[in-house]
C-alpha cells in the first residue's frame, strides 16, 4: 500500500486557500472485471505456493510530480469559495494498458463544482507506466481523495470536526 500526504498553502485574491492532497495511491493491485490475481499452482517439487507477479502503475515523475501538477493546476471554484464550501472528494479512475487515465468519476462528493474540479485535476495526470500482471499490461483502478478548503480557518474547523468523528482527513 502506498500512502502519501501533501499539503500546500496558496494565496489567491488576498484570501488564503489550502488544498491537502491525500494520496492513497493504490490499496493494492485492483484488477478490473475480466482479470484476477490468482495464486500460481504449487510447484510439484515443493509445497510452496507462488503468487503471480505484478507491478502497480507508476506516475512518471513520482508522487512529488503528481502533487505539483495538482497544486499548480488547482482552480478552486469561485462559487464554492464565495459560499465557503469545501471538503473531501474521492475520485476513482483507471490507469489503462497504455498508461492513460480513463473512466474518471467521483465516489465521494462535495458538490458539483468541486467534484468537477477534482476530476479535471485527475485528467491532467498524464504519463503513467501501466501496471502488469504475469508480465502482461493490465488496467488498474485507483481511488484518490482530494481535500478542498476555501481558507485556512475553514480547513482547521473541518479537520477538527473530522477528528471528533474519528475520520481520517
Amino acid at each position: 500500500m502506498l500512502f502519501a500526504i501533501f499539503q500546500r498553502n496558496t494565496k489567491s485574491n488576498a484570501v488564503n486557500s489550502s488544498i491537502t492532497f491525500i494520496g492513497l495511491l493504490c490499496l493494492g493491485l485492483c484488477p478490473l472485471p475480466g482479470t484476477s490475481q490468482q495464486p500460481v499452482p504449487p510447484n510439484p517439487d515443493t509445497s510452496i505456493i507462488r503468487f503471480a507477479s505484478h507491478t502497480i502503475p507508476q506516475f512518471r515523475g513520482g508522487d512529488k510530480r503528481m502533487k505539483s501538477i495538482i497544486e499548480e493546476n488547482m482552480q478552486y471554484p469561485k462559487s464554492a469559495r464565495k459560499d465557503r464550501v469545501g471538503g473531501r472528494v474521492v475520485v476513482q479512475f483507471v490507469i489503462d494498458t497504455t498508461g492513460d487515465v480513463a473512466d474518471i468519476r467521483t465516489v465521494e462528493s462535495v458538490r458539483e463544482d468541486i467534484d468537477q474540479e477534482a476530476m479535471r485535476l485527475i485528467s491532467l495526470l498524464k504519463g503513467w507506466t501501466p501496471g502488469t500482471m504475469d508480465g502482461k499490461k493490465v488496467r488498474v483502478q485507483y481511488q484518490l481523495p482530494l481535500n478542498f478548503y476555501p481558507d485556512n480557518k475553514w480547513k482547521k474547523a473541518y479537520q477538527e470536526a473530522k477528528a471528533r468523528e474519528g475520520i481520517a482527513h
